[in-house]
């Protein structure tokens, strides 16, 4: 599986809700990686620890690409403080039809425009 398709997948997992938050969109790869490390082809993303818990900048960038591709948006929304915002993760219908694709064993890469 190309390493790319992990945050698609979260977000195609339950349509209905966005993910909630860059740290939780970490460590939800994060954990499907310790869980089902048969998925991964290359041995996954790299994580190291970091101040709320495991990290990749690896994976950090590959959001920004799949952001900048269209196939997952970024919503940034300041919380109730005023002062700290949370960021929510959607798959964008792009991202969907890859993933299907992926599922059905397409070889189109998810990075594509």
């Amino acid at each position: 599986m190309d390493l790319e398709l992990l945050p698609l997948l979260l977000g195609y997992a339950d349509e209905e809700a966005p993910i909630e938050g860059r740290t939780r969109l970490q460590k939800m790869v994060f954990r499907v990686q310790q869980e089902h490390p048969e998925l991964v082809d290359a041995g996954g993303f790299p994580f190291q620890p970091y101040d709320y818990g495991p990290y990749s900048p690896e994976l950090a960038e590959t959001i920004s690409d799949l952001i900048e591709a269209g196939a997952l948006s970024e919503t940034k929304r300041t919380l109730e403080d005023g002062e700290r915002v949370k960021y929510e993760y959607e798959l964008e219908p792009d991202g969907r039809e890859r993933v299907e694709e992926a599922l059905r064993g397409g070889k189109r890469t998810l990075l594509q425009h």
